[in-house]
């Protein structure tokens, strides 16, 4: 991984799901880890030990920033410290969990609230979807932090689509990954997926509150990265890259005794069928919509 040094500091564009790979200070040629700025609403959700310091251990997924005080994750992340927010800190702005020289740093925000979508279930799991709020906001002036934007509608099948994570690195002896990752994922219809996925796992019925990505062999999200956003790509080849985060990494097949490696796709939360929740949720809280618009 090769050390980069800006010339200056890059421009902040207005509005959300601007990436901003300009602010780097990583890069790397094998084009399996972001750059700093690359997913700027990316956050790391933790278990709150009163520690700067990252161990895998406390780990609790990932997250998107949809409000500068608000993170998008998957309910089953929280489940096992009962939602409790006190037990939770979310961390935006990481890029490398083991270094602290950093040219832009990451922030770390407390929770004072946590609210799950009232039809969540675990088994079978449905309606995976949880907002976290912050105890006080981030601060979105570095270039390398911003606001993800949610998708209205499904994505297109052609769409070009990311997720990314520090979950296990299966490049790396499926060890929790040091920096963040990156997958690019295809959108697979509906169809599709039921059809692969029944042939797989027994009674499988694919929900609504589900979207389907992935499906090319070791190219996945796995364990680690559940809540980490499928975002895809929304502006123009040859115009700054913009993207719109439609689903959140839900199922991961090696935690539920399949192999991850099989040519399988994988189960993302439907964000845009839980957008009328969330925005119920932003009114309710008195929180400005236009964030993620």
């Amino acid at each position: 991984m090769q050390l980069m040094t800006p010339t200056s500091l890059p421009p902040k564009r207005a509005g959300c799901g601007w990436s901003n790979p300009g602010s780097y200070v990583f890069r790397d040629s094998s084009k399996t880890y972001a750059e700093l700025g690359e997913f700027p609403w990316m956050v790391a959700l933790m278990r709150n030990n009163q520690d700067q310091d990252w161990n895998p251990k406390d780990a609790l997924g990932g997250g998107s920033l949809i409000h500068h005080s608000v993170v998008m994750t998957v309910a089953h992340n929280l489940n096992a410290i009962n939602n409790d927010p006190s037990l939770i800190k979310c961390r935006l702005g990481e890029l490398n969990r083991l270094n602290t020289n950093e040219i832009y740093p990451h922030q770390d925000r407390d929770v004072r609230k946590v609210l799950v979508h009232e039809q969540f279930s675990l088994y079978p799991l449905t309606y995976d979807l949880a907002l976290v709020f912050t105890s006080s906001p981030f601060d979105l002036s570095y270039p390398h932090v911003g606001i993800a934007c949610l998708g209205l509608n499904e994505p297109e099948p052609d769409a070009s689509c990311f997720s990314m994570g520090w979950g296990k690195d299966l490049n790396h002896g499926n060890k929790y990954a040091i920096s963040l990752k990156k997958v690019p994922l295809p959108i697979v219809d509906q169809c599709t997926c039921s059809w692969v996925l029944r042939g797989v796992v027994d009674m499988f019925w694919l929900k609504t509150s589900f979207i389907c990505a992935g499906g090319r062999n070791n190219f996945a999200t796995r364990t680690g990265d559940e809540g980490s956003s499928l975002a895809c790509r929304t502006s123009s080849d040859g115009a700054p890259p913009r993207y719109t985060v439609y689903g959140m990494s839900a199922i991961v097949w090696q935690r539920k005794g399949v192999d991850c490696c099989l040519e399988l796709p994988a189960l993302y939360v439907n964000v845009p069928v839980m957008l009328p929740w969330i925005t119920d949720k932003f009114y309710d809280e008195k929180l400005d919509l236009t964030f993620f618009a």
